[in-house]
């Protein structure tokens, strides 16, 4: 069975291109523009923050659905990979934090990291 990993990102190319690829390497990918629905089904999330978003406003969309199941966690991709892991540190053990540019390949290690642990 395959992993379902909810994608999320703003832009439609953005999810089309890493979605794809994720898709390719065996993932499951549930595309979104916001945040993904709490009671969905996916067990990872690639979060995908832009430039000039505000590291607790993402903080607060994140938060809920990571810590709606104790088995969740995340990749991030941002350009303030600092910020993120201040506002997250209490979830720091189910995050990954990516800084762009950003490999395709080093996204699917994350998520295929043993353990969880990143």
């Amino acid at each position: 069975m395959r992993e379902r990993v909810a994608l999320v990102a703003r832009e439609s190319a953005t999810r089309t291109r890493i979605g794809q690829y994720l898709a390719d390497a065996g993932f499951e990918i549930e595309p979104f523009s916001d945040t993904p629905p709490i009671a969905g089904g996916s067990i990872a999330a690639v979060w995908v923050v832009e430039q000039h978003d505000d590291a607790e406003v993402v903080a607060a969309r994140i938060r809920p659905w990571l810590i709606a199941r104790t088995s969740r966690r995340a990749v991030i991709l941002t350009y303030r990979p600092s910020s993120i892991r201040d506002v997250l540190d209490h979830d720091i053990d189910r995050l990954a934090v990516l800084v762009p540019p950003v490999f395709p390949w080093q996204i699917v290690d994350a998520l295929r990291a043993p353990g969880g642990r990143w």
